[in-house]
């Protein structure tokens, strides 16, 4: 990983990730991952609507080379978290989970970055319908949850990934900002 991460798409006042973060979100990506440089903008919340079906038309895969998928959210506190997959979100899983150990959940709060990868507990990585977006799962409860108007979500501690709730707000938040990038 000789080169910085260069990040391309629209340059907004709001945009959630810079290129520190991408770094620490870099290093805990697939090999093959982390010597791509390009990161893509794919689906801003600022600059293509509050539309998760817009979210997932965004990230359909262009090519046949599998990306990675950034997903990083801010709530009303300020609190950056969010997500990686090397599979990209989609609006119909046919009631099944999907996505594989390669994903990890993550928070950066102040200088402060923090991960949680699959654990292996279970095999609950990523739910999505038309209506939401989750990640992890157990207890009756969601890693990361996101509705379809992109506005609200939840976060708890799961076997999935066994990660401390997200939000800066606590289990229950409000999205203020929603980003995909693709890697």
């Amino acid at each position: 990983m000789n080169h910085q991460v260069s990040l391309e798409g629209p340059q907004t006042k709001n945009r959630i990730l810079n290129t520190e973060l991408a770094e620490n979100i870099r290093h805990l990506m697939p090999m093959r991952l982390q010597v791509s440089s390009k990161w893509e903008q794919a689906y801003s919340l600022e600059g293509n609507g509050a539309s998760l079906r817009t979210l997932y038309d965004q990230v359909r895969p262009k090519t046949k080379y599998q990306h990675g998928y950034v997903l990083l959210l801010r709530d009303s506190l300020g609190g950056v978290f969010g997500a990686y997959s090397n599979t990209p979100f989609k609006a119909e899983t046919g009631g099944h989970f999907y996505g594989n150990a390669d994903s990890f959940l993550f928070k950066a709060t102040g200088d402060r970055f923090e991960a949680f990868p699959y654990t292996g507990e279970n095999d609950f990585v990523i739910f999505s319908t038309p209506k939401f977006l989750s990640f992890g799962g157990g207890d009756g409860h969601y890693s990361l949850w996101m509705d379809d108007n992109l506005d609200k979500g939840v976060s708890y501690r799961t076997p999935t990934f066994g990660n401390e709730v997200l939000s800066a707000e606590g289990s229950k938040f409000h999205i203020v900002a929603v980003e995909v990038w693709r890697v």
